[in-house]
């Protein structure tokens, strides 16, 4: 007996149910001929394939599941949290920094963070280590910037792909903070990426990669006194941002009103 696959307005839209209606005559070896009223194919064959469709169709979800109701928010809550704390912790060394370049600051070491898989607090070790937060500050060597940028780092990172090959050509202002921490987490993500461990890239980001595995190619021991002081700044850092969040809850007014609560009962 057959059965029409009738239009169905209230279900779905016209061009979805031709599509459906192709899908299911090609299943079931039949040829997809489309009539105004529908496709005609045995009531059996319809119900077989249609059931297999919606199985395969639970099984891509159960696999590949869409993200849930909430779940952006959850992404630009943490971006948020992770942008509050770089935001505190450059309120703690940046004093001489105005507002507006602090919030930009902020951002921009967030931004290039997540880009490249870097620790936020570490980007900030290494600021707070190589200029102390001068963004103007240029070493004997030609380092510029916060993160002490070379340029011909800039040029390297052109080379291999990691910035836009037409800033090779362009002279970056390394002074500008934005401009420094974008170069400078790059250079940080190539030298993890090059060398595998933390402490072997940090040496690296100092004293440069041809160095370094000229040293490990020859088997001599590598100096790790400046990824040692890298480690131990962001311990530090990481240390004082947890006294911070500890002082700001103590002193919050939900504690307060807690506390006059608590002397309130206390006194009867």
């Amino acid at each position: 007996m057959a059965f029409a696959v009738r239009q169905c307005d209230s279900i779905m839209d016209n061009h979805a149910m031709e599509k459906a209606k192709i899908f299911l005559c090609f299943r079931c070896h039949m040829s997809p001929k489309v009539e105004k009223s529908g496709c005609a194919i045995s009531h059996h064959c319809f119900l077989r394939r249609w059931s297999r469709a919606l199985g395969a169709t639970f099984l891509l979800f159960l696999f590949n599941p869409a993200p849930l109701i909430g779940d952006s928010d959850q992404t630009l809550g943490m971006k948020e949290f992770h942008l509050s704390k770089i935001r505190s912790a450059l309120d703690l060394r940046a004093g001489q920094m105005r507002e507006d370049s602090v919030a930009s600051l902020a951002r921009s070491i967030a931004q290039a963070s997540e880009k490249h898989s870097l620790d936020p607090m570490l980007v900030l070790a290494i600021i707070e280590v190589e200029s102390g937060f001068n963004h103007k500050a240029v070493s004997p060597q030609g380092a510029q910037g916060l993160m002490q940028i070379q340029p011909i780092v800039v040029a390297e990172l052109a080379d291999e792909g990691r910035i836009p090959p037409q800033v090779k050509n362009r002279k970056l202002n390394l002074k500008d903070p934005s401009v420094n921490v974008q170069v400078g987490a790059s250079y940080l993500a190539y030298m993890k990426e090059m060398f595998g461990d933390l402490k072997v890239a940090l040496t690296a980001y100092n004293l440069g990669p041809s160095w370094v595995s000229k040293k490990i190619a020859a088997k001599q021991a590598l100096p790790l006194g400046y990824a040692s002081r890298i480690l131990a700044a962001q311990r530090s850092l990481e240390s004082r941002l947890a006294r911070l969040e500890t002082n700001r809850q103590e002193i919050s007014p939900a504690s307060m009103e807690e506390e006059a609560a608590s002397a309130k009962a206390a006194n009867g």
